[in-house]
């Protein structure tokens, strides 16, 4: 197995006469992803095998697969932890929802107390009977069984919208069976094989979210800070200094009317290469990139108290690999896209998160003059 020089395409060697095959889009080897992205030169606790079970628990091909098969979801503790939408709340009755309310409560309260991450198991007596109280103070009298009871229906309910959102299907099996009699679970015996690995994705949705949100903020922040930045560089040009204040309009142009350098050149009266020495695209974006990580970054760790100590370090090593993974996650997010779009046709519309981002900052900038 060998890579390209940009290490992008793999390929399969044959060594009887050296030649080359190209493996087909999709069909690649996860493996040879594994080892190309791990760095064994960082001073880290990241082993080989964590990084292999890290990336092994995070490709979204392998989630699906074994979703089919009613493996790997969540249990029930950690989907009943996950916040009810509005439209998901018309499925449960009024009483359910304040069982539901009460578990979480309880729940969701002494995992965060007792820093637990990770799997999430039946509550504990002490827990079952404080929620109990919770309903008895709603007038909600249950036992405990009936309790339980209630709580597995509602979260098979749970399982079924989560599998579909993640799958677009309804159909699968638990991974585990619950037994009255013993009061306890064992392996579903309806399936070929199981696992004792249930990875809750709790947590990992939450900080999926955040970051999100944080890299959003990030960008809404250092757009407008390049678009001003550029302004005043083109204020202090000899040749370009009567552009700088028709600069946000030739963005406008370009990322809402779709219109080409070429066509903006005209409409300005100059050529197309003066246009693109005004503009200087592909420079603006890795401006844009550099700044957004740059601020993503510190938000993220102005955040890292929130978090578990060991998932963000101060040490030179853990924050250059987090940079690293930052950059990984801003690409894929934004920017790829984005610098496709520098040279795809000219009447392609521009859907980048960047280019929504600059068409909502021109158009605020116009409802402000």
């Amino acid at each position: 197995m060998i890579l390209d020089s940009q290490g992008e395409t793999q390929y399969i060697l044959n060594h009887h006469d050296g030649t080359t095959q190209p493996i087909s889009k999709g069909g690649e080897f996860f493996s040879v992803s594994i080892l190309q992205k791990f760095n064994p030169n960082l001073v880290s606790n990241e082993s080989l095998d964590n990084w292999i079970r890290r990336l092994t628990c995070q490709n979204n091909n392998i989630k699906s697969f074994l979703w089919e098969f009613g493996l790997a979801t969540p249990s029930d503790w950690g989907l009943l932890c996950k916040t009810i939408t509005r439209p998901l709340s018309k499925l449960f009755s009024a009483e359910e929802l304040e069982i539901i309310q009460a578990f979480q409560k309880v729940y969701q309260r002494d995992r965060l107390k007792t820093c637990q991450k990770g799997r999430c198991f039946e509550p504990t007596q002490s827990q079952r009977k404080e929620i109990l109280s919770f309903l008895r103070q709603k007038n909600i009298a249950i036992s405990v069984k009936e309790l339980i009871s209630n709580l597995k229906r509602i979260a098979e309910i749970l399982r079924q919208d989560w599998l579909y959102r993640k799958t677009g299907s309804t159909k699968t099996v638990s991974i585990e069976v619950y037994n009255d009699s013993t009061n306890n679970y064992f392996p579903n015996p309806e399936l070929p094989y199981h696992t004792d690995y249930d990875q809750e994705d709790v947590e990992l949705e939450k900080l999926q979210k955040i970051c999100k949100d944080l890299f959003e903020q990030s960008l809404y922040q250092t757009i407008p800070e390049v678009i001003q930045q550029r302004i005043e560089e083109l204020k202090k040009s000899r040749a370009y200094k009567n552009f700088a204040h028709r600069y946000p309009e030739g963005l406008r142009l370009y990322y809402q009317e779709n219109l080409s350098l070429g066509d903006i050149g005209k409409i300005w009266g100059i050529e197309w290469s003066k246009t693109r020495r005004i503009f200087q695209l592909e420079n603006f974006l890795n401006i844009v990139q550099y700044r957004t990580e740059e601020v993503f970054l510190d938000k993220l760790l102005k955040l890292r108290n929130q978090f578990q100590p060991a998932q963000f370090h101060n040490e030179p090593d853990s924050l250059k690999n987090l940079a690293e993974l930052i950059r990984e996650f801003a690409l894929s997010k934004a920017f790829k896209e984005a610098k496709a779009e520098l040279i795809a046709s000219k009447k392609q519309v521009k859907t980048s998160l960047i280019a929504q981002i600059i068409r909502i900052h021109l158009s605020d900038s116009q409802d402000v003059a």
